[in-house]
């Protein structure tokens, strides 16, 4: 270790996030799903939070495809299985898959009730199927 206290502190100081650092790695929440913020932020898992209350969770790896269509929903095609999200407005969900920004996808727990806001995101369902080995 060389120099004097200063330059170590000043040093040790510099290699602390800035406050825009640390708000830029924080989730931007929304009722269906969670995006990460920020250049770097990248989500290593998706986790889907099915009606029922059960959670599984994918490997953004083995995620090979993804499709929208505005009538079908979401489609994930997995090494291994293929995730179905449907639902209304999920551009902004499929935009952030591409990028593995988003860290869940939850089903809606009152639909209609979200509904009403034109422009919010709705995730009516979320259908898993895995393939048989």
């Amino acid at each position: 270790m060389s120099g004097n206290i200063s330059d170590l502190i000043r040093q040790a100081r510099s290699d602390r996030p800035t406050a825009a650092e640390e708000a830029e790695g924080e989730a931007e929440e929304h009722l269906c799903y969670s995006k990460l913020r920020g250049t770097r932020a990248v989500a290593f898992m998706l986790e889907l939070r099915l009606a029922a209350g059960d959670s599984s969770g994918f490997d953004y790896g083995l995620l090979g495809r993804c499709t929208f269509d505005r009538s079908a929903g979401v489609t994930l095609y997995f090494a291994g299985g293929t995730v179905t999200i449907r639902g209304k407005n999920l551009r902004p969900v499929f935009e952030g898959i591409l990028t593995h920004r988003v860290a869940w996808v939850a089903v809606a727990v009152e639909p209609a009730t979200v509904a009403r806001d034109p422009e919010a995101t709705v995730v009516t369902a979320i259908e898993v199927e895995v393939e048989k080995r």
